[in-house]
């Protein structure tokens, strides 16, 4: 296996770009943890360490790139273990060798997707949290408003969420069936019969859930509460956007796609 010198310096970055991003959400993390402890203090609750509904969504929100970085790293791990060659090392050194190159590379692979499909399932109970605040958030507005944003303005939102809990469940499945001969078949037909028919509507449930979330995001009332930790989910999510886009045109554009 080969891999190409500028691909190979991307690869290696990443862990470093990856790291400083983790020091700010940790630090932002820390920051609301701190304030809502004061604010607690002030009015004289006992148990002021702990957080509130809403602080518990917020930090969701705001940690949810920490999560989904260390979930991304443990994958490429697997990926570099595959492209080096280093997966085959413990078993190289026993002779004969207790299993086979394809054993040792399925099983990798089933790894790298079970770490990524993780971190998506946590990215789709963040927007679930996001979209609750964002209803919570307009408490003051009319009765009426908040009905009709908690049942058809969130659509977008909860669309993404369902189909993108679904392709999760079912992405670790064939992940786990696969690593397994006697199931490779039941893996293979989830994978060509249902999974791919998934794909492009989860496509378009992400444009919807990402314009969705926008338009939400610029309310007066959700900037003032959320702040920067709205810029910094936002910005996440378009790279998520991007990734999912990405996938989608490359496999359509394959040899043997239906496109």
């Amino acid at each position: 296996l080969r891999i190409s010198p500028w691909l190979r310096i991307f690869s290696l970055a990443a862990p470093i770009a990856g790291m400083l991003a983790a020091i700010v959400v940790v630090e932002h993390v820390s920051a609301v943890v701190m304030a809502s402890m004061r604010r607690a203090k002030m009015a004289g609750a006992r148990l002021y360490w702990k957080m509130s509904t809403q602080v518990n969504m917020i930090l969701l929100v705001i940690a949810m790139p920490l999560v989904f970085i260390l979930m991304a790293m443990r994958a490429e791990i697997r990926i570099w273990a595959v492209m080096t060659g280093s997966a085959w090392i413990p078993y190289h050194e026993v002779s004969p060798p207790t299993t086979t190159w394809k054993v040792v590379r399925t099983l990798e692979m089933s790894t790298y997707t079970s770490d990524l499909e993780l971190g998506n399932f946590f990215q789709y109970i963040t927007i679930f949290a996001f979209g609750r605040l964002c209803v919570f958030y307009l408490k003051d507005a009319p009765a009426e408003y908040r009905k009709a944003l908690k049942l058809a303005g969130l659509q977008g939102v909860y669309l993404y969420v369902i189909f993108g809990a679904v392709r999760s469940i079912g992405n670790l499945a064939v992940a786990v069936l696969g690593a397994s001969e006697e199931y490779s078949y039941l893996s293979a037909t989830l994978r060509d019969k249902t999974l791919a028919q998934i794909g492009p509507v989860f496509s378009v449930a992400t444009l919807l859930c990402v314009y969705n979330m926008f338009v939400l995001g610029k309310m007066s009332d959700i900037r003032a509460h959320l702040g920067s930790a709205n810029l910094k989910f936002q910005a996440t999510r378009f790279l998520v956007l991007i990734s999912q886009i990405q996938l989608q045109v490359l496999m359509g554009l394959c040899v043997g796609s239906k496109l």
